[in-house]
């Protein structure tokens, strides 16, 4: 408590920072920082199996690169709270049409791993632009579809469509079926929150089913993921079934930490799989810890940017959080063999730079939108 009270004293000592501290959301800063403490904590389970499977020398290699990553992506997360609502918006549009580039230079020249070409290798770090174009991608839709609050002319729902859709069709040229889920289930989130007709929402909808026949019919690789998950008996689900053998290993208090045993013969243990680790090796209580520091994140989350008087604030504050929101249930039901397996990660606890600098990038911009403004006229901005 000392600490802590030194530290705040610290901050007094100089103005702007302590207007920011007085004004953030404390209470989800606090929950982020946890989940990347419990993801670098997770990391030293999954980093020697990961290592060795992976022929690295050093079997704490992936421990190192996530410490490096939590600290950078802290830092952005930290740097974007900052933001007046006017900067969130510009921000968020220089970052679409940076990523709508790296995401377009992929197509050429980009990393293929596993059938699918997502990443630009740059050394030994390897950037997925679609990670950092969807909150962008979110702050800007919710911008065109509350301006119709200041002009009733203005076509909005064109306008966010078309935002959405390029970055969509160039996820499915990778192809990132997962991706695409999450950012359309998310963008019609957005646009229920706005208050568009139903009948929008209902065309949405249904185009939406269109693009899922066209899947089954042209994406031999999204057909497969169905098959193997409506028939597993007869299709290879080696991952998806050693990450249930590790569930079900766990029990009630799980085998210890650093203590699980299936973690070294899954895969994708330090990234798609965390979760299955964590239950293996701290049990359902663990599991039930974790996945509750998640509820109250996004929950409280949305609550409070549902308090938000300003249109675009509170939007935009609500599709931050749902997008988060939805990728760690995608992720959490993966793990559980809800859904199928969508190569998607469980933000700030899975291994990879590329998603945790996106989620802090989301949660960045969430906590700038909802930062307390006592002394500036948010409405109309």
């Amino acid at each position: 408590m000392q600490a802590i009270y030194s530290f705040q004293n610290n901050i007094k000592k100089i103005g702007w920072l302590n207007v920011w501290w007085q004004n953030i959301d404390r209470v989800t800063l606090g929950l982020v920082a946890t989940l990347m403490t419990i993801g670098l904590i997770l990391s030293f389970g999954s980093s020697p199996a990961a290592a060795a499977r992976l022929d690295y020398d050093n079997p704490f290699f992936f421990v190192y690169r996530q410490a490096f990553f939590v600290v950078v992506s802290f830092s952005i997360l930290l740097s974007i709270s900052f933001l007046s609502i006017d900067n969130v918006r510009r921000f968020s549009l220089l970052l679409y049409v940076v990523s709508i580039v790296l995401l377009l230079t992929i197509l050429g020249i980009g990393h293929t791993a596993k059938g699918a070409q997502r990443w630009l290798r740059f050394g030994g770090f390897s950037l997925q632009p679609s990670e950092i174009i969807k909150p962008a991608a979110i702050i800007l839709v919710s911008w065109v579809l509350t301006r119709r609050v200041y002009d009733k002319g203005f076509h909005a729902e064109f306008v966010g469509l078309a935002i959405v859709a390029f970055p969509i069709m160039i996820f499915l040229m990778q192809p990132d079926v997962g991706q695409t889920i999450l950012l359309s289930i998310s963008y019609l989130a957005i646009f229920w929150v706005a208050g568009i007709s139903g009948k929008w929402l209902f065309g949405l909808f249904g185009t939406g089913i269109i693009g899922l026949i066209l899947l089954f019919l042209f994406k031999p690789h999204f057909v497969d993921r169905i098959d193997k998950f409506i028939n597993p008996e007869n299709n290879d689900n080696y991952q998806v079934d050693r990450g249930l053998d590790a569930i079900a290993s766990g029990e009630i208090f799980g085998r210890g930490a650093g203590e699980g045993i299936i973690k070294h013969i899954l895969p994708d243990v330090h990234t798609d799989f965390i979760f299955s680790l964590a239950v293996e090796e701290w049990g359902m209580i663990g599991a039930f810890f974790l996945m509750s520091l998640f509820a109250v994140l996004i929950i409280r989350g949305i609550h409070v940017a549902s308090k938000i008087s300003d249109p675009f604030a509170q939007t935009s504050g609500i599709g931050l959080y749902l997008l988060f929101g939805f990728q760690v249930a995608i992720n959490l039901a993966v793990n559980l063999n809800l859904i199928p397996a969508k190569g998607m990660t469980l933000p700030f606890i899975s291994y990879g730079g590329s998603s945790l600098i996106g989620s802090a990038i989301t949660l960045g911009l969430a906590l700038a939108i909802t930062r307390k403004r006592p002394y500036e006229a948010v409405l109309g901005k």
